[in-house]
């Protein structure tokens, strides 16, 4: 087997992780700048332009740029040299490094790419449909040599989603139930249940609602994706992700016992930060141990086991939280304990495939 991890591609997923920081700010700024939602913003004849239409509107802003930054990028040279498409890879890279030196591949001595041996053969591909093809490109990852890598990372991935992703999206209801006398949390939720709340305090009141909360977390992991950058430039890889899940696991016991709500939101928003921030981070073990020929696919997959990981936790927090809130805070510990255990072994996963 042939890996040849590159050295500084986690600082890369890192830096790419800033994006969703700033998303995490913009959505509840923007909420927060638009305040009431349920308002009228401005009308056009019988129209009435809502205040809350007019968000949904800008939110999808940044995903428009993103499909137009889809459409501009060019195609992996590496996954083209793989594929044969010599010719196509050059023109790539060339292109590539007139934009970032200012010479072309011929004025370096190059004239020619050489392709790369596929790792799982491709021949006879183009007789397959599509899902013939998805099943040649899933099952080598379920044998030997790629499961035990596959499994470790993938197992890594679905612990911070089952707790950073999940709490992110219920961050903002417990935020509106903080109450005015000094709690636990799991107290706090108690007092006033999700699924007891007043009238006066229903989301689908004309009480304000406080989105700053929101734009706190999205802060939280900016700073956070920041340190973990800088990091990177002299800690490996394995034990950044090993102090962001001690670190997380710290805070969430600490919610056991924090009555203050200063120190309960800086827990909670640290707790869910250092795990949202490990998501990247720890996709790029996947890149380091499955061939260029099945990264696309082990990372899809991954990813796809970890979103279904934070539908089941969600739901779990909605059913659970204000009857069995201590089991469940303590279970999202242990959880992220996991994950930890797991992160300490990864530096025997990834040398013994570089």
């Amino acid at each position: 087997m042939e890996f040849t991890p590159i050295k500084n591609r986690p600082r890369m997923v890192n830096v790419m992780t800033y994006s969703y920081a700033l998303g995490g700010i913009y959505v509840p700024l923007l909420a927060h700048a638009l305040e009431p939602l349920n308002q009228t913003l401005f009308s056009v004849q019988s129209f009435d332009m809502l205040r809350y239409r007019f968000n949904m509107m800008l939110n999808t802003i940044p995903g428009i740029c993103a499909l137009i930054s889809m459409c501009i990028l060019p195609p992996s040279p590496q996954f083209m040299l793989l594929k044969g498409e010599t010719d196509l890879a050059y023109q790539i890279l060339n292109r590539l490094c007139v934009s970032n030196r200012g010479q072309d591949l011929q004025s370096l001595g190059v004239d020619r790419l050489n392709p790369i041996r596929p790792t799982i053969s491709m021949a006879g591909m183009q007789e397959y449909n599509f899902f013939q093809r998805l099943v040649h490109d899933t099952v080598p990852l379920f044998n030997n040599p790629y499961l035990k890598p596959f499994l470790h990372v993938t197992v890594i991935l679905c612990c911070f989603f089952f707790v950073g992703t999940s709490l992110t999206l219920w961050f903002m209801e417990m935020r509106q139930r903080f109450p005015a006398s000094d709690l636990i949390l799991c107290d706090m939720i108690h007092s006033r249940t999700f699924t007891n709340a007043s009238d006066e305090d229903s989301l689908c009141s004309t009480k304000p609602l406080d989105y700053l909360g929101g734009v706190g977390l999205g802060c939280s992991v900016l700073i956070i994706c920041f340190a973990i950058t800088i990091m990177l430039f002299f800690l490996p890889r394995s034990l950044v992700l090993l102090c962001n899940a001690t670190i997380s696991v710290i805070c969430g016991l600490m919610l056991n016992i924090l009555t203050s709500k200063t120190a309960i939101f800086i827990a909670i928003v640290t707790f869910i930060a250092m795990c949202t921030c490990s998501i990247p981070l720890a996709s790029s073990v996947m890149v380091d141990v499955v061939p260029t020929g099945m990264r696309g696919k082990a990372v899809s997959l991954s990813y796809m086991f970890g979103r279904i990981g934070v539908i089941i936790s969600t739901n779990i927090i909605g059913n659970l939280m204000s009857s069995h809130c201590h089991i469940l805070l303590n279970g999202y510990v242990l959880i992220t304990t996991v994950s930890a255990i797991l992160s300490l072994l990864l530096p025997y996963l990834v040398y013994k495939y570089d």
